[in-house]
């Protein structure tokens, strides 16, 4: 992005709200990662040893969930949650946004949302509202996610580019910043006082979130009421022939991303049972290693982006599906290196995850900005909306497969396991040379986009 020189980030009285909505995503995300990263830990380190009766409902759960997967272990059970959780965390943005557009606002479901929120990570300091808590997480999320960046587009006119991109920017800064100081400070305060502190810290910053946005509503910008369309334009045979396109591109994309968020499941557990955590006498919280990805997703932003510039200087820039087929192998790769240290060494150094983690955080920048850079471009524009919508639930049919590759953790060593995670990032790449023989032409032009 460019940005004529002497004009500030905070130039435009407008970005006041975009402040505001960018702090108040912070806290969520804050609160989510904080939150998801020590999920899986506390069931299976505090909640599932001391019996499921302590937990609300568990117990039920558990057999309903069994008569659907199969009898599962404390161990698959616990993937299988955390997993579950996470995927209708991005299934109810869906609801949210239709609620938001057309029935109660997009100002007040973003405050029903926050308040869910903060009464989910309220609830997570009593061990017998486990189940209750996740339900109201699910909700608030649903109204929060699905109305807070159609806001940040509501403060500028359409033809707003710049503006916009720089709107985006900073709101995109937000939600990096939540979800790196999220983990760090929720697992640190679990480590010393105990898990309730961390899911309590959570809570208390969301809930700072709901606040904030209560207070300034004088600089958001006012509700947009969408009424449904009551005429449907058929599609031109272009339009149709770029939808088939884009679903083969999500497709594509879940060969990504069924193995990179195994980063909030399994790999937390390996590395609590097989990575030397010890530094200086003092023990590393194990789900800090789970932020070290976003780190570098943020550092590595810059650092693809003037590769890519340096590229099309020299007319050598790659499309957007050869992005995502960079991902694919960056990912694989990653996997493949974990597989390595586990098959060398009993108890693995954690620089292997520091590696691991420089791949996966990188491969990010050309996977999921790319995939929404194709949607936004090749979307006719009256299904653009909707069809990012899809792009979102893609996340939602990835996180279950997360949890249904989890399984087989348990029937493997954690290198065999690895490398399963490698090929079916990999399986994914045949796929992708395809589409770019196929239709590469129509993506050449694509390129990352700012407001991710």
């Amino acid at each position: 992005m460019t940005r004529a020189s002497g004009v500030g980030l905070l130039s435009d009285p407008r970005d006041r709200g975009v402040l505001v909505l960018a702090l108040t995503e912070a806290c969520e995300r804050f609160s989510f990662y904080g939150m998801q990263t020590l999920l899986v830990l506390y069931l299976l380190h505090a909640v599932l040893p001391g019996g499921m009766g302590q937990v609300v409902g568990l117990t039920g759960f558990r057999v309903t969930l069994s008569h659907v997967t199969g009898p599962l272990t404390d161990l698959a059970f616990a993937a299988e949650v955390v997993a579950l959780y996470s995927s209708l965390v991005y299934f109810t943005p869906i609801l949210g946004g239709l609620a938001g557009d057309r029935l109660i606002g997009q100002r007040r479901a973003v405050l029903v949302g926050a308040a869910f929120m903060a009464a989910g990570h309220g609830l997570m300091a009593s061990t017998a509202g486990f189940l209750g808590a996740l339900g109201l997480l699910i909700v608030g999320s649903g109204f929060l996610k699905g109305n807070i960046s159609a806001q940040v587009g509501n403060l500028y006119q359409e033809a707003e580019a710049d503006p916009r991109a720089r709107a985006f920017t900073l709101f995109n800064i937000g939600i990096n910043a939540g979800a790196l100081s999220g983990p760090l400070a929720c697992g640190a305060a679990a480590q010393v006082w105990g898990w309730h502190a961390g899911f309590g810290l959570a809570g208390i910053v969301m809930t700072l979130g709901l606040v904030l946005y209560a207070a300034c509503g004088r600089v958001l910008p006012p509700d947009i009421r969408r009424p449904r369309a009551r005429t449907h334009a058929h599609l031109t045979g272009d339009e149709r022939r770029n939808l088939g396109l884009l679903a083969m591109v999500l497709v594509t994309g879940l060969f990504y991303s069924a193995t990179f968020y195994q980063l909030s499941d399994m790999y937390i557990v390996w590395i609590d049972h097989h990575v030397r955590r010890s530094l200086g006498g003092h023990v590393i919280p194990t789900n800090w290693f789970s932020c070290l990805d976003s780190s570098f997703t943020v550092l590595g932003s810059p650092v693809v982006l003037a590769v890519l510039a340096a590229c099309a200087r020299r007319g050598r820039e790659p499309g957007g599906l050869g992005r995502i087929l960079a991902a694919l192998l960056m990912n694989g790769a990653a996997w493949c290196l974990l597989a390595w240290a586990s098959a060398t060494s009993a108890l693995v150094n954690p620089l292997w995850c520091v590696a691991c983690s420089a791949l996966l955080g990188t491969s990010f920048v050309l996977q999921w900005p790319t995939t929404l850079a194709l949607v936004s471009t090749l979307a006719p524009v009256r299904l653009r909306s909707t069809l990012m919508g899809v792009a979102f639930l893609t996340l939602f049919v990835a996180y279950n497969i997360v949890g249904w590759i989890a399984h087989f953790y348990e029937q493997m060593a954690p290198w065999q396991f690895w490398l399963l995670q490698a090929a079916i990032t990999l399986a994914g790449a045949p796929l992708c040379l395809v589409l770019d023989r196929v239709a590469g032409r129509s993506v050449r032009g694509v390129g990352l986009v700012e407001r991710v």
